[in-house]
């Protein structure tokens, strides 16, 4: 049997909403998801080839691109700004695309109703609508 503090820490954690660094994350995640070519680290370096004279090619746009410092350039993605290149912030969020896209089709990632899933998740998903939508906007210029 669970103990009361583990129920506890259950209801406070689906009641919780995401906090600045975990939205910062998974903001830089899902914009390299949306756009490799410009925050996606292995595409990045690779895509000049692995000859030595590309790879200094490689490391010069990288670092026009603020991936080595704090100074170079700075982004911004909604109200969250970062003093580096977007790409260095990525996790691995496989498992995360995989339940959005699950939930757009009418699944849902928990047990239960929509009013059961925890909170986060529903924030998560939210966030995915968004920065899909403006960057489709930006896009069909």
């Amino acid at each position: 049997m669970a103990n009361i503090w583990d129920y506890v820490s259950y209801r406070i954690e689906a009641e919780s909403y995401l906090t600045i660094s975990e939205t910062a994350i998974l903001l830089a995640s899902i914009e390299s998801r949306l756009d490799p070519k410009a925050f996606d680290c292995g595409t990045c370096i690779m895509q000049y080839g692995k000859s030595a004279k590309m790879q200094g090619k490689s490391y010069r746009k990288r670092q026009s691109k603020g991936c080595f410092d704090l100074k170079t350039k700075s982004y911004r993605l909604e109200n969250i700004r970062y003093n580096n290149c977007i790409g260095n912030h990525v996790v691995p969020i496989d498992f995360i695309v995989d339940a959005f896209l699950h939930y757009e089709k009418g699944g849902l990632p928990f047990e239960g109703t929509l009013g059961d899933q925890p909170n986060k998740m529903i924030e998560i998903f939210d966030m995915f609508h968004r920065r899909r939508n403006e960057f489709v906007k930006n896009n069909a210029k």
